[in-house]
């Protein structure tokens, strides 16, 4: 309810579970009353294979991730 000292019950921002996709390099930042996050992932990534970097495809071509 943002009142301080309140808390909520802690939600999870993107449910891994929900789409199965790899997430990398999470950074979060906290400012004046902001919070801000990031991660890298697999969602757009047409050649995604665990056994490659993200965006990068069997045929050693690349594609955007």
């Amino acid at each position: 309810d943002g009142a301080p000292g309140a808390h909520t019950t802690p939600v999870l921002i993107d449910d891994l579970r929900v789409h199965g996709w790899l997430q990398r390099f999470p950074d979060i930042s906290v400012d004046a009353g902001s919070m801000h996050a990031i991660w890298w992932d697999s969602r757009n990534d047409a050649c995604y294979s665990p056994a490659r970097p993200l965006g990068n495809c069997a045929n050693k071509s690349t594609v955007a991730s």
